[in-house]
């Protein structure tokens, strides 16, 4: 709570009393409450308008908009941690068996499953081992 009642007299400008906004709430409470009551709470103070309370208002959930992008963006970068190059060769790979398996004939998934059953019957063998 004191970081969030801090922020809020640092970015309202001494317009509004965080006694009155958050009293008890964190920041994610606060962003919890309906826009309704949060406007009323700006707005008891003379010197607060209805205009400057939105403005406060849309910066604080611009702050929780930026902090999702950003947790979202991390989170992408932990699931492919692939690099460039290994994309380029996984496709390069994958360019090859459609070619080999036209060549033989056959479709691109049966030269894959062939791949996998291969695969498969080595790593069988090297349990035996």
């Amino acid at each position: 709570n004191a970081d969030m009642r801090e922020w809020v007299v640092k970015n309202s400008h001494s317009w509004i009393d965080p006694d009155t906004l958050c009293p008890f709430e964190s920041g994610l409470q606060l962003c919890r409450l309906p826009e309704q009551e949060f406007m009323r709470r700006c707005l008891t103070n003379s010197k607060m308008t209805e205009k400057k309370a939105k403005v406060f208002y849309v910066k604080l959930w611009g702050l929780v908009i930026d902090a999702r992008t950003r947790d979202r963006k991390k989170k992408l970068q932990k699931k492919d941690k692939r690099t460039e190059a290994q994309r380029a060769i996984d496709y390069a790979q994958e360019m090859q068996d459609r070619i080999q398996a036209e060549q033989s004939g056959g479709s691109a998934e049966t030269l894959a499953a062939e791949k996998l059953q291969a695969q498969y019957r080595s790593l069988q063998s090297n349990r035996k081992a």
